[in-house]
């Protein structure tokens, strides 16, 4: 699986980062070499240093040395191992600190895809909940939270989906499934996978027709309101919020910041309605239940189980 090499990446390359190994002891070179080991392939010797590090010093640094471990089986294509250590990572007794909270929740998300590809969906579910008990402010500070947090919505989406909870997608999915992707920052394919599973959901829920009808009436329907803040002479601080509801949920299409005050109290265009509709007009989920030719770089299939019927991106 792609998640495995680019976890087991990711990990190897955050320890020291994370200040894995900080005192000049025992357990420290115990751990360089585990680390040298790694960048010599040479997994099995790796793996026993930092067994070695659990056993003789079971205080040290145990979610680390918990999840490299499991990151290690990962990388001998052992599920079944790396799922024992992912768990007993999860487990571990280490409450505090960024790196120990970092680890867990990294280890839960993987233990949320492996019983995703095993077809356990609810144990899956489980474990991306499970995650967000375990925050870090490594995981969702600077550019890309919003982005993050897209995905790891679209991953438990998928678990819903599998177990038929389309309304679970919807709400899932809803508050961010009909941005444009020029407004993130996003590979294509992750933007149609989602776009894709949103509106498959809503097809085997509402059926193509009714969609059709439905997200009409809802834009038609959308209320819009605007807040200024005047700051100084000059400049206002705009707030402006356009909600449509569409299957049950609100989509809020906001657009706030600052502008120089024009003249005749006239309104810059992206402070409209009309420009926050035509932005949510440009979202792929949008072209979809909209026949609207689009040209995306891969090809996917819309799934409508209930009635089954294919659109091709």
């Amino acid at each position: 699986m792609k998640f495995v090499k680019l976890f087991f990446t990711v990990v190897f390359s955050l320890l020291f980062f994370l200040g894995f190994c900080q005192t000049e002891d025992k357990p420290f070179k115990l751990c360089t070499f585990a680390h040298k080991a790694i960048a010599d392939y040479k997994i099995d010797s790796a793996i026993a240093s930092f067994k070695e590090v659990l056993v003789q010093y079971p205080t040290y640094r145990t979610t680390n040395i918990l999840s490299n471990i499991a990151a290690c089986y990962l990388y001998k294509n052992d599920s079944i191992k790396a799922v024992e250590y992912y768990k007993k990572c999860v487990n571990s007794g280490e409450k505090y600190g960024k790196d120990i909270t970092f680890f867990k929740n990294r280890a839960c998300v993987a233990l949320a895809e492996y019983y995703y590809y095993h077809k356990e969906y609810n144990v899956a579910i489980h474990y991306y909940d499970l995650s967000k008990t375990f925050k870090s402010n490594l995981l969702g500070c600077g550019i890309g939270e919003f982005e993050r947090n897209m995905l790891f919505a679209f991953h438990k989406a998928q678990c819903f989906f599998e177990l038929k909870k389309y309304d679970s997608v919807v709400s899932l999915l809803s508050s961010t499934a009909f941005i444009p992707i020029k407004d993130l920052s996003l590979e294509q394919s992750e933007y149609e996978d989602i776009a894709i599973l949103y509106t498959s959901a809503i097809y085997n829920l509402y059926g193509k027709l009714n969609t059709f009808k439905m997200i009409d009436e809802a834009i038609d329907k959308a209320t819009y309101l605007i807040l200024k803040d005047n700051i100084s002479k000059d400049h206002i601080y705009t707030i402006t919020s356009c909600k449509i509801n569409f299957a049950n949920t609100i989509i809020e299409l906001n657009y706030n910041g600052w502008q120089v005050e024009l003249p005749d109290d006239k309104l810059p265009v992206y402070f409209t309605k009309a420009f926050l509709i035509n932005d949510f007009k440009q979202s792929l989920v949008y072209k979809i239940i909209h026949n609207i030719n689009v040209v995306p770089i891969s090809k996917r299939n819309i799934i409508e189980t209930h009635n089954p019927s294919v659109v091709t991106l």
